[in-house]
């Protein structure tokens, strides 16, 4: 659930972190480390929540309650509540409903639990068993997910989606997100393949039961669902250290708006009336081969193969379009990102790559940050697999200042590369001055 617990005091007194990583691409993440399966041997209950009760445990769950800050940090629609009309037990299941009703300011109500500072966890196999009736409908999201719990905002802590699910899709999705705390650089591990496509479709979809899960390792995480592993994500890097550190639980079903991009900007239709997330139960297991929890973490290596410039400046919108790239080891072709544009005004009509107002989306309230996603990912990754010894090619970025004043604005720009063998390439900090650009 990106960026849901994104609140003023972060926006104020930290420096305002953008996500500009290239999502949506298709790029084969190729892992290096090992890792436990789902089905292995020597899995042993740690702890579980069955449900089995006539009420919820609150010695382990705390209810969110109200709006969040701009919709818990995405827009969504709904307020959470401790109602039982929102959350219960019932039949051996957790019951979270979210139904179209006039609550204080908003329109729709549903729940949300935690298990902050009761029960945390850190490695292992993480799953639960539950199924959404009517969550194949526009703007019903759903999530099992877990966040860091070192106190640290948003995305300082780190943030593990276990289970995510939007709209009528014939998939679920699992995702990392974090700012790693050597270089305050934000990250997202979450790409095309990070998706599980249910057999048979929308029929045996969110509104059926699975079992959703990841396989928690000091090197790396896999996502399941139904033991079948679809994604994983190497943390090899020292850069992910937020990853070796205790997580709480968060289960959720939300009600997106037309500004909520998980969900692709959609919004209820008219006719909503409601959505039930059923969970079966929460189980956490440890193996009793170890060698999963020994982290090897790499150095970060810089290399100047990779390299980042501004390919153009517009004065009137205070439109950034910045390019990365890498000089390839065999055959001398350069690869590069096609254009990232940051701007703090709107982007009006077209500019030679095509891009309209469209594909620019409001990140932030306050500042009418617009952030545009690139989705070509996928060739310039290919080449990169045919060319390099690289699999995967990416843009952190830093936006600082500049939120009242874009005249002051900074943009921190680094690119790297995900080697075969796991090991992470970076390209030197550079920093874009709009101050400098504008003159």
């Amino acid at each position: 659930m990106y960026n849901k617990d994104m609140n003023k005091t972060l926006i104020k007194n930290i420096t305002l972190i953008i996500v500009v990583a290239l999502l949506l691409g298709s790029a084969t993440f190729t892992v290096q480390a090992k890792n436990l399966k789902p089905n292995d041997s020597g899995w042993k209950l740690q702890w579980s929540d069955e449900f089995s009760g006539k009420e919820l445990n609150e010695d382990v769950w705390t209810y969110d309650i109200g709006t969040g800050f701009s919709g818990w940090g995405n827009n969504e629609l709904e307020s959470y509540t401790d109602r039982k009309a929102n959350v219960r037990v019932k039949n051996g299941n957790l019951v979270i409903h979210a139904k179209k009703e006039k609550y204080g300011l908003s329109h729709y109500t549903s729940g949300r639990l935690k298990t902050t500072n009761k029960k945390t966890f850190k490695y292992g196999k993480i799953e639960a068993r539950m199924k959404v009736a009517g969550g194949n409908q526009p703007a019903v999201w759903p999530a099992f997910w877990m966040m860091g719990n070192d106190g640290l905002p948003w995305p300082a802590c780190g943030e593990l989606d276990i289970m995510e699910h939007a709209n009528d899709r014939p998939y679920a999705s699992g995702a990392i997100h974090w700012m790693a705390r050597s270089t305050n650089m934000m990250y997202s591990g979450m790409f095309n393949n990070h998706v599980y496509k249910y057999p048979g479709g929308k029929s045996h979809g969110i509104n059926a039961w699975h079992t959703y899960g990841i396989v928690w390792g000091a090197n790396k995480i896999d996502w399941y669902v139904d033991d079948k592993v679809y994604f994983s994500a190497n943390l090899y890097d020292s850069n992910a250290d937020e990853f070796r550190d205790q997580f709480y639980l968060l289960l959720n079903l939300a009600i997106s708006s037309n500004q909520t991009g998980y969900t692709g900007f959609t919004g209820p239709k008219k006719n909503f009336k409601s959505a039930t997330m059923y969970v079966d139960y929460v189980r956490v297991y440890q193996n009793k081969d170890k060698s999963y929890k020994k982290a090897k973490p790499q150095k970060i290596v810089e290399s100047n193969k990779l390299d980042t410039f501004a390919l153009q400046f517009n004065k009137k919108d205070a439109a950034v379009r910045i390019r990365s790239y890498v000089y390839p080891d065999m055959n001398g072709k350069t690869i590069s990102t096609n254009g990232l544009i940051l701007g703090l005004k709107s982007f009006n009509g077209k500019d030679d790559t095509g891009i309209t107002e469209k594909d620019l989306n409001v990140d932030n309230d306050e500042g009418f940050i617009k952030v545009f996603q690139n989705d070509s990912e996928d060739v310039e990754n290919l080449e990169l697999q045919e060319y390099t010894s690289a699999t995967y090619f990416n843009t952190d970025l830093i936006f600082e200042d500049g939120l009242k004043n874009h005249k002051n604005a900074k943009y921190y720009v680094r690119p790297y590369a995900i080697m075969e063998d796991g090991q992470y390439l970076y390209g030197k900090v550079k920093v874009i001055d709009i101050k400098k650009l504008n003159k």
